[in-house]
């Protein structure tokens, strides 16, 4: 294929610039004008099309290879967000080493590299390498890095492991499940219908414990064969999860006509009020035998689903814009196709759909949740700071299910301001139907929680021995699960702000995790106090702490330091084995031989030796039956002192 003419001349000034002997040309115009041409490449590829928008959240984490070219050699001040390059989807490189394409591929064959190297500190001493190529690719990593446990969607799947990470009265979380219907939409659409089904349960239960099993006047009835499907598909979940279906397929494969029907019906019984169609007292008498089949079933999910009260029965989710902040984009449904409608309306890995907490604890009929500040001042080992005041937030309406609308679902500070500016103007109008203050003007804080919570009959500290301690135990397990994704960077610190949900059992649930959590302009006389407190508090553990550890902390106490164990000079790349040659007795049938047929010289020799020549017994290395862990270096010591005896 013939090139354009100031495309050869790209190729030939990079091949001049390339090349060892010839590093200093002095063309310096050509050399700006394949730069430019650079540039311009990074914007367009003429062979491959243009990566999505964004390429951080996929599925594929393996490897993504760059397709950015040289930038300008004067370019000192390099923009973070503007250096981004564009990818493509292959497998992620693992160190610095497999990301330049254009230094040369021996240049770490020079140096003694191992794990505990450097591999940036080789690539600025080195004159071959251009560094900044790197600069700009380890930039990229570390907003990658950064990108993966801030964003809703890296956080997830950072979660999606982390109960190896558990430890008892140290770190544990509990995480709403979420999904990202642009890469696992089989995964969500399963989950909805079993939640669906379940929640039917629920519902038919609730409704004949009140007396309210029949239809009613006004509302559609639904079938009564719509409680059998629900009862067999929660029978298929359980007998999946406890694995009596390894030898037998217990699954049944159904129609979407077939699911999109009982959907309707789930949807009219439990969220337009419609009854179960019964004509006679024979179907009365069936109702009572699917009431007693139920049970039990649900007595089981409750036991194997750890998230069975979270579910609730009406299968609301909610999608929230995965790197967006102050609540903007977040909106609420209960149908799956108002649910794909939205997703399928913005582009991939935009959305990520969380399953919406249906009980969470109310103050006085209002939903509130609890934003924690924390502290990481160490990555590596891990030290974390948690304040030890959280701020409440609490939503302008009271809570209910009759709609949707953000001013009574979403607790958002940003969000819940609009309402109190429209509630000060009703006011000033003189039009206000409100007679007594709204509960977010009553100054609500940690200790007045306490306090109501021992008012409903719970004993000693609830919030600081319950909540704050779950709370304490989520950051954690949060900030180990994202450890490896962190850059390792001494005389530096970071504030978050992470938002929890408590339940109406004091279940503590995590539900995002900020950067930069928002600490201006102050909203009421609580968050005034509370942020000054926080930045003064954080000053006093970065400033003081390091150079005397007993000094005051303010709000801030540390709840997590990371024990890691020293590691031993010899575990380098080198190893030494010692030992000596092992001289064994010759068979007594070969020496005879040897004598016998041996030359003058031989016979000799073999005169001359008065004695035989000695054996030496082979060391006896002590063999281990199970697995141990032992010390390497006494190990061979050992083996030496045997071999020597």
């Amino acid at each position: 294929m013939d090139l354009p003419p100031d495309l050869r001349t790209f190729h030939r000034s990079r091949d001049i610039r390339t090349a060892k002997d010839l590093a200093t040309t002095d063309s310096t115009n050509e050399d700006k004008a394949s730069h430019s041409y650079c540039k311009l490449t990074s914007l367009i590829c003429l062979e491959k099309k243009e990566s999505p928008v964004n390429p951080y959240n996929r599925v594929d984490w393996t490897k993504m290879n760059s397709k950015w070219p040289l930038p300008d050699t004067d370019d000192n001040e390099i923009n973070a967000v503007n250096s981004l390059p564009q990818l493509d989807c292959g497998a992620f490189p693992k160190s610095y080493m497999d990301t330049c394409s254009c230094c040369p591929r021996g240049i770490f064959d020079k140096h003694d590299t191992d794990t505990i190297n450097n591999y940036r500190n080789i690539v600025l001493k080195d004159d071959d390498c251009c560094k900044t190529h790197w600069t700009r690719k380890e930039r990229y990593q570390k907003i990658k890095a950064k990108v993966d446990r801030a964003v809703k969607l890296g956080m997830a799947r950072l979660l999606e492991e982390a109960h190896w990470l558990y430890e008892k009265d140290v770190s544990s979380v509990l995480f709403p499940r979420s999904y990202n219907l642009s890469r696992e939409p089989k995964a969500f659409l399963d989950d909805f219908r079993l939640t669906a089904a379940a929640g039917l349960l629920k519902w038919f239960v609730g409704r004949m414990h009140d007396g309210q099993g029949f239809s009613e006047s006004g509302h559609r009835p639904i079938l009564m064969s719509r409680l059998e499907f629900a009862i067999k598909r929660c029978e298929e979940f359980i007998a999946r999860e406890i694995h009596q279906n390894i030898d037998k397929d217990f699954v049944t494969e159904f129609s979407e006509e077939e699911w999109n029907s009982f959907l309707d019906d789930y949807t009219a019984a439990v969220h337009e009020g419609a009854g179960i169609e019964t004509t006679s007292e024979k179907s009365r008498d069936q109702l009572q035998k699917y009431l007693e089949a139920t049970n039990p079933i649900l007595a089981r999910l409750k036991e194997i689903d750890p998230q069975y009260e979270l579910n609730g029965m009406r299968n609301i989710w909610i999608l929230k814009p995965s790197e967006l902040c102050c609540g903007t984009g977040i909106s609420i449904s209960h149908s799956l196709k108002d649910i794909f409608r939205k997703i399928k309306s913005r582009p991939k890995d935009y959305f990520i759909v969380q399953k919406y907490i249906e009980r969470p604890l109310l103050i006085h009929d209002t939903k509130f949740d609890i934003r924690q500040w924390y502290l990481v001042t160490n990555t590596f080992p891990m030290t974390i700071w948690v304040f030890k005041e959280g701020l409440l937030r609490f939503s302008s309406k009271p809570y209910t299910f009759s709609t949707y609308h953000e001013a009574i679902h979403i607790c958002n500070t940003a969000i819940q301001e609009k309402y109190d500016e429209e509630r000060r103007r009703r006011r000033k109008r003189g039009n206000s139907e409100e007679v007594v203050k709204s509960i977010r003007d009553q100054g609500w804080d940690c200790e007045k929680l306490n306090e109501y919570l021992k008012q409903t009959g719970l004993d000693g500290e609830p919030y600081y021995d319950k909540i704050y301690t779950k709370m304490s135990e989520a950051i954690v397990l949060t900030m180990l699960a994202s450890q490896e994704h962190m850059d390792r960077r001494r005389c530096s610190f970071e504030l978050y702000g992470a938002d929890f949900v408590v339940m109406e059992d004091l279940s503590v649930w995590l539900i995002e995790i900020n950067t930069n959590p928002r600490m201006h302009p102050p909203s009421s006389r609580i968050t005034k106090r509370l942020y000054s407190n926080v930045l003064e508090s954080l000053v006093k553990v970065v400033m003081d702490v390091p150079v005397n550890p007993a000094a005051d902390t303010g709000g801030f106490s540390l709840v997590y330091k990371q024990n890691i164990p020293d590691f031993r000079p010899y575990l380098g790349p080198c190893l030494f084995v010692f030992g000596k040659s092992i001289t064994l007795q010759e068979h007594p049938r070969k020496r005879e031989k040897r004598k016998k047929g041996g030359t003058g010289w031989v016979k000799q020799q073999h005169q001359q030796q008065q004695q035989p020549r000695a054996w030496t017994a082979p060391p006896m290395i002590p063999r281990l039956r199970e697995p141990k862990i032992v010390d390497f270096i006494d190990y061979l010591n050992t083996a030496r002192c045997t071999a020597a005896n």
